[in-house]
């Protein structure tokens, strides 16, 4: 998700009758907190007598007004609540002045409910020629889908996805599931029943007769809704149907969700690479939420035009949409782990004893990463659980307010949007500064995470974009320099994901979330909870 999709508003509010010092007149420039960063601020007062107003902005996105209320100024504090317009929101902010600064804290209402806290900072701002101007940007949410046909010549990339570097060989295999308990809530068909298909990459040995997986199965049936490209050869680095390694130890277990729009082949690079590290890694395609899916009957079920509409506008009925089908998505993990739990005990099955359900793990990217605190919250089989990059309805962590306490360790792995000298100019703040406040930012908004025995991680990868975590950049890469960039993003992605199930899966003592790595500078790390301090 990108910085104009974290900025939270735009309002303007009046000081009526208010008795303020004058030099609180002029413009002031900063930032307010978000879930996902700092957001450049810029508030401009004046008065005609005694009467004052006053205009707030985010210069970085486009312009809007907001009305206040409950307006309280002295010479001590400033407070107000703003209307936002999308509907039952409200935010409510408390400052202090200080010479040239004001700064405190806001609180975001949802439908009369708390949503989340931060901070916000103004300064005055020194008069210049000219003025910082920005060309605002509307952007819509990623879903990594397009309606439009891809030519022979964009589907097939000149570049390969990276091989594991794990001492497994790899195999691939996939299973269709069908849940008759549970009703299909994107169909209008009141008997359908959810179905899903589950892929599962795991350590392999070699056989006679095996060839490599082809990339992206079924493909022609599904591109109407991507133009990614496919690697040169179509090939992964996996097995089809590859005998099961004969590890020492029962083998993990770790369940994978996807983005929206996206497929679970598209993740191959990291699932490979955790296999190939002796996990065993189950990919849900979740129906009506990925790209499409093909059904063993040669049915195709492609993503949901509900989704579209849920994120095309804002509201009480589209939010509650989005929470009613991460709700489901929980529930497919869920499903998965029950049926994965029957393929160990199939006494002629592939999988028969082999897997740990006692060490399961759970990770996901974008709208699948946002299920990953609810899976730890509602299924107590998985002992850790990770989001990669994925921020939804404005909270770092979406958790069911009746699901009791986050007990399980976590970890967000996210990109780190680059930030301009301009930007900065914006905020009036130095880079040191603002990574000062950053950091603070980051406490503030997980801060519950220091309530969990065991230690959690926010990792922020300097130059990622959010769909670092799947191989489409590094595909489309079209020159070396490109392509070797992706990759080692992507090598960074995969190394952190490991070490994280490796400390809590395999009671490993990963120095790279627990030590001082110099392996990775683009990497900010965070830690939380037992033993740790701020």
């Amino acid at each position: 998700m990108g910085r104009s999709l974290r900025t939270l508003l735009f309002l303007t509010f009046g000081f009526n009758a208010l008795a303020v010092p004058a030099d609180y007149a002029g413009t002031w420039k900063g930032f307010n907190e978000t879930p996902t960063g700092l957001v450049a601020l810029e508030l401009t007062f004046s008065h005609r007598g005694t009467r004052w107003k006053g205009t707030c902005k985010f210069p970085e996105v486009w312009e809007n007004t907001f009305p206040v209320r409950d307006l309280k100024v002295s010479d001590t504090n400033v407070s107000f609540a703003v209307e936002v317009e999308t509907e039952g929101r409200e935010m409510r902010l408390n400052g202090q002045p200080a010479g040239d600064k004001i700064e405190g804290t806001f609180e975001m209402f949802r439908g009369g409910t708390s949503a989340y806290t931060g901070g916000w900072s103004v300064k005055r701002a020194q008069p210049t020629a000219k003025g910082v101007s920005l060309t605002p940007r509307a952007v819509q949410p990623e879903n990594n889908t397009s309606t439009q046909r891809p030519s022979e010549r964009d589907r097939k990339s000149v570049a390969e996805i990276p091989p594991p570097t794990g001492p497994f060989m790899v195999g691939r295999t996939t299973f269709y599931w069908k849940d008759r308990t549970r009703a299909e809530t994107l169909t209008d068909e009141p008997n359908d029943t959810r179905e899903l298909m589950v892929t599962l990459w795991y350590p392999a040995q070699k056989a006679v007769g095996l060839s490599p997986a082809i990339y992206f199965p079924n493909y022609k049936l599904v591109r109407g809704r991507s133009s990614a490209p496919l690697p040169s050869s179509l090939k992964a680095h996996a097995f089809e149907q590859a005998p099961v390694a004969r590890p020492q130890q029962n083998l993990p277990l770790i369940l994978f969700s996807h983005g929206l729009g996206e497929n679970t082949a598209r993740y191959s690079a990291q699932l490979e690479e955790l296999a190939s590290y002796g996990y065993v890694i189950a990919a849900i395609d979740h129906t009506y939420d990925n790209q499409a899916v093909v059904f063993p009957d040669g049915r195709v079920a492609r993503w949901s035009n509900k989704w579209e509409w849920a994120f095309e506008g804002e509201g009480i009925d589209r939010e509650q949409f989005i929470r009613t089908q991460l709700r489901v998505m929980v529930e497919d993990v869920s499903f998965v782990t029950d049926q994965l739990n029957r393929l160990n005990t199939e006494p002629s099955g592939m999988f028969n004893g082999k897997l740990d359900l006692g060490n399961a793990g759970f990770f996901g990217h974008s709208l699948g990463g946002a299920i990953a605190p609810l899976v730890c919250q509602m299924d107590k089989r998985f002992k850790a659980c990770l989001n990669q990059d994925g921020l939804l309805l404005g909270q770092v962590m979406i958790l069911d307010p009746a699901g009791g306490k986050l007990e399980r360790p976590f970890m967000f792995l996210g990109h780190s949007d680059p930030v301009t000298e301009e930007t900065l100019q914006l905020m009036a703040l130095t880079r040191m500064e603002y990574e000062e406040h950053d950091r603070t930012r980051r406490r503030r908004a997980y801060r519950m995470l220091d309530t969990i025995p065991a230690k959690s991680y926010i990792v922020s990868i300097n130059g990622a974009a959010h769909s670092s975590f799947t191989d489409n950049p590094l595909l489309a890469a079209n020159t070396l320099p490109a392509y070797r960039n992706e990759a080692r993003t992507l090598q960074v992605i995969r190394d952190y994901t490991r070490a994280f199930f490796d400390k809590y899966l395999m009671s490993k003592n990963p120095v790279l979330v627990d030590g001082a790595s110099v392996r990775y500078p683009e990497a900010k790390v965070d830690r939380y909870g037992a033993g740790t301090a701020p």
